[in-house]
C-alpha cells in the first residue's frame, strides 16, 4: 500500500492522452506549460504505455520528463501490458529505465474484484443491476474491464428498450452473442469488412473522408466493434479508418450513448456481433 499526504498531486493519463496533449502543446506553442503539468507532480500515473510504440517526439519528451521526476525523487507508475523487454517500438533508453524499477506482473482480476467493478460501475451511472446478474456478467467475462463495462452496457440498453427489468434471464438473452464460443482470435479486417458490407458499403467507403450521415454512422459502428471485440489500442482502430485515436473514441462514445436510446442502432450492433462472430470460425 502506497501513502500519499493529502495535498499530494498525483496524475494518472493513458498514454494515448499524453501523446495529444503533447502534440496540442506543441501545435499551440505551449510546450512549456505541458512540461510543468506533467514535471510539477509527486506522483504520475501512466497506463498503456505500449501504444507509444514509434511515437519517436511523444517518447522523447517522456523521457525527459521521466528523468526529472525521477532525479527530484518523485513517484512513476507504468502499466503495460508486457514486461519492459518486450516492448518493441519503445527507445532502448526508456525501456533500460522502466528495468531499473520494481516490476509486478499484474494479473486479470478475479471474481469479487470484477463484481466490485460493475458496482462501481452501476452506481456511478446510477442504474441497478440485481447481484446474480452482477455475477452471472462477472463470472462469463473474465478478461478485462473493457469486455465487463461492454457487457453491462449490453444488459442495460437490452432493459431499456424492450422496457423490462433486468433480471438473470434478460441477461442471457441480451449477452448470447457476446459470450465466447472458441478461443480464436477475431481479425480487424473481418470487423471492418461485415461492416461494410451490413451497411451496403465498399470497405473503401468507411475509411473515405466522407461525412455522410449513414456512412458516418457505419464508420462509428465498426469502430464500436473493433473496441468491443478486440484488443487493439484507440490509436490502433483509428488507423483502420486513417483517423486519429480522438475520431475513434468519438465514434464508440457515440454508439455507447446511443445503444440504451435507438433500438435501430442496438439491433445493428447485435445483428453484427453475431456476423463477425460466424464469420469468424473455421469453415
Amino acid at each position: 500500500m502506497v501513502c500519499l499526504a493529502p495535498r499530494t498531486r498525483v496524475r494518472y493519463v493513458t498514454s494515448e492522452s499524453f501523446m495529444t496533449e503533447f502534440i496540442r502543446a506543441v501545435r499551440e506553442g505551449r510546450g512549456y506549460l505541458f512540461q510543468r503539468q506533467y514535471r510539477d507532480v509527486e506522483v504520475l500515473l501512466l497506463d498503456d504505455i505500449q501504444f507509444l510504440t514509434r511515437a519517436e517526439e511523444t517518447q522523447r519528451e517522456f523521457f525527459h520528463t521521466f528523468n526529472h521526476l525521477h532525479q527530484h525523487e518523485r513517484q512513476i507508475v507504468i502499466a503495460s501490458d508486457r514486461p519492459p523487454q518486450e516492448l518493441g517500438g519503445i527507445d532502448e533508453r526508456l525501456r533500460s529505465r522502466f528495468r531499473s524499477g520494481l516490476v509486478v506482473d499484474v494479473q486479470p482480476p478475479d471474481l469479487e474484484t470484477r463484481i466490485a467493478i460493475l458496482q462501481l460501475k452501476a452506481r456511478r451511472d446510477g442504474i441497478q443491476i440485481p447481484d446474480p446478474v452482477q455475477h452471472f456478467i462477472a463470472s462469463r467475462f473474465d478478461s478485462n474491464i473493457r469486455e465487463l463495462e461492454g457487457a453491462l452496457l449490453r444488459v442495460v440498453a437490452f432493459a431499456s428498450l424492450s422496457r423490462q427489468a433486468v433480471d438473470l434471464r434478460l441477461a442471457e438473452r441480451a449477452l448470447e452473442d457476446l459470450l465466447p464460443t472458441s478461443d480464436r482470435e477475431i481479425s480487424p479486417s473481418v470487423i471492418v469488412d461485415e461492416t461494410a458490407d451490413y451497411f451496403g458499403l465498399e470497405r473503401d467507403d468507411l475509411i473515405s473522408k466522407s461525412r455522410s450521415r449513414p456512412l458516418t454512422t457505419a464508420r462509428h459502428v465498426a469502430m464500436y466493434l473493433l473496441r468491443e471485440l478486440t484488443g487493439l489500442s484507440l490509436i490502433k482502430i483509428g488507423e483502420q479508418f486513417d483517423r486519429d485515436h480522438t475520431t475513434a473514441l468519438h465514434g464508440i462514445k457515440k454508439i455507447e450513448a446511443l445503444m440504451p436510446a435507438r433500438g435501430n442502432i442496438y439491433r445493428q450492433v447485435l445483428d453484427l456481433t453475431k456476423r463477425i462472430k460466424a464469420a469468424g470460425l473455421p469453415r
